[in-house]
């Protein structure tokens, strides 16, 4: 692919330390909006922001009681001609270093307090990123006005993000290649990567709109009685920002799930939920809030039914209580094949969060956070440990061959990954033997021998020792279950560690949850 001409603007972290959050979630890196905020606080703020009059006659003025007169800092016009066009062209994509960034939890020591208390070891707190060497953004080729102007005012940024996350910024012109090794573009489509937020249009003016709402009301907390404290200065962080996902340039990623939303819970206090024994009917709880939310014409692919039999194939919604970077969160991981309309609808029923009546309490959940299904752990790891027992098919030996509870829970890895092995199974270039999808006992074996033979798929199992009662959902009269916990390895089926997976009988309703082997998730 060949090289586009580019804005470049190079960001460094000399203590290689980057602290900021977005979205919800901790920043792996900072984002393109995060980085347009940083250049309008150097224009706004810096040596080159002059002083310039409120309108006393606009609506914001008079809401804040603004005297007449009152001056703020502001940028010079050529400064908001730069930042316009920051705003009004989307960024191309970003180069890493060679090294990935990581997240890393600091000591809490660094807290400051101003009473002393004990501190709880479950408390919020926002862990940092390691970032090593330069993090390149590449913006299409700017005016030659535009780049002096932004060089200029590189040069008076301090920090990005957080104030100690202390930043040299310069800006150049140069060339962007999406398809270098280290290199991530932005895309417009679902898929993997990872959801970061871009400036766009408006941007600017809710920034200096923010403000002048500081600036205005700064100084006046404090002065009511306790009984009645003052207003609270909000700024609605996302107005004039969009989401894109930052992902490699290559070819489409075989995955069941292509998209991943978070839900965090709302209360600390309600984090027993997401105890083992209480994930599967907790789930299946939420499940039926969803569809009591939606009301009529809830998608296929959240009942789990198409008419009245269930629904065939890969495509159920799954919804998984977890834990993650000390969070607590419920995630609806979205198939690959849903439609926009489908997803759209539960989109809708859970953008003011979701109540769900769980053991005779009202569990909250907050608004959910779009994130990529893969990766959607933080590893390098490929093994995969489960979380929650999975509930397989017990042992035994069905039409006159032994069946393992290591084939048992290959025979789940199988179809959980339907989708990704028809869609490998028909690539000419795969050099797999096609597999016919079926029915049967007689199936499952050959299933299980190709997922070995061709795939590179292992597992390790080990009983669980009590009733597998509580990690499965439903069963049919008659049928012999077990509960396992066991370390998998996908081999050839997974494109990149960390991806967001499930097995067993309750993979769709918090049962069987993969994470990452032996890491602190």
């Amino acid at each position: 692919m060949a090289q586009t001409p580019a804005l470049d603007i190079e960001v460094r972290f000399p203590l290689g330390i980057y602290q900021g959050a977005a979205l919800g979630r901790v920043e792996l890196l900072p984002s393109p909006a995060r980085l347009f905020e940083a250049f309008v606080a150097a224009a706004a703020a810096g040596p080159h922001a002059v002083r310039a009059p409120i309108d006393a006659r606009s609506e914001e003025a008079r809401r804040l009681k603004v005297p007449k007169g009152t001056t703020v800092l502001s940028p010079r016009d050529e400064d908001i001609v730069a930042l316009r066009w920051l705003e009004e062209h989307e960024p191309l994509g970003l180069s890493l270093p060679g090294a990935e960034p990581r997240p890393c939890q600091p000591e809490r020591v660094d807290r400051y307090r101003v009473k002393a208390g004990i501190s709880n070891e479950l408390d919020d707190f926002e862990p940092r990123v390691a970032v090593p060497g330069v993090i390149e953004y590449a913006w299409p080729s700017a005016p030659p006005n535009v780049e002096q102007r932004l060089a200029l005012l590189a040069s008076e940024i301090t920090h990005v993000g957080r104030a100690d996350s202390i930043a040299i910024v310069t800006v150049r012109s140069g060339t962007f290649d999406p398809a270098s090794p280290n290199a991530l573009a932005l895309h417009t489509t679902r898929g993997r990567g990872t959801i970061v937020r871009i400036p766009q249009r408006g941007r600017l003016d809710n920034l200096l709109l923010n403000h002048i709402r500081l600036t205005c009301v700064a100084g006046k907390h404090g002065k009511e009685s306790k009984a009645r404290p003052a207003d609270r200065v909000t700024s609605p962080l996302l107005v004039g920002t969009g989401e894109r996902r930052l992902a490699p340039v290559r070819g489409a990623a075989r995955w069941p799930y292509d998209e991943v939303l978070a839900l965090p819970l709302k209360l600390r206090r309600q984090h027993w939920v997401l105890r083992r024994e209480y994930r599967v009917p907790f789930a299946a709880a939420i499940h039926k809030a969803i569809v009591r939310t939606i009301g009529s014409a809830v998608p296929e692919f959240v009942r789990g039914k198409e008419g009245e039999n269930p629904l065939r194939g890969p495509g159920h919604l799954a919804i998984q209580p977890l834990r993650r970077r000390d969070q607590a969160l419920v995630a609806f991981a979205i198939p690959t094949h849903v439609s926009d309309a489908d997803r759209a609808v539960l989109l809708e029923a859970l953008e003011d969060g979701l109540v769900v009546a769980f053991a005779r309490r009202k569990i909250v959940l907050d608004p959910p956070i779009r994130e990529s299904a893969l990766p959607f752990w933080s590893t390098r790891n490929g093994l995969m440990q489960s979380a929650v027992p999975v509930v397989l098919d017990a042992p035994g030996y069905p039409r006159k061959f032994p069946w393992t509870l290591e084939d048992a829970t290959l025979c789940s890895i199988g179809y959980a990954m339907r989708g990704v092995l028809e869609r490998r199974d028909t690539e000419p270039s795969s050099g797999v033997p096609q597999l016919e999808w079926g029915t049967g006992w007689e199936f499952r074996r050959a299933l299980v021998d190709h997922l070995r033979e061709h795939c590179g798929v292992r597992a390790r199992v080990k009983r669980v020792l009590k009733s597998p009662a509580p990690y499965f959902y439903k069963a049919r009269e008659g049928e012999l279950i077990v509960a396992v916990d066991c370390v998998v390895d996908l081999g050839a089926l997974a494109p990149e560690p960390g991806g967001f997976l499930a097995l067993g009988k309750a993979r769709h309703v918090g049962g069987g949850l993969l994470e990452p082997n032996g890491s602190a998730t």
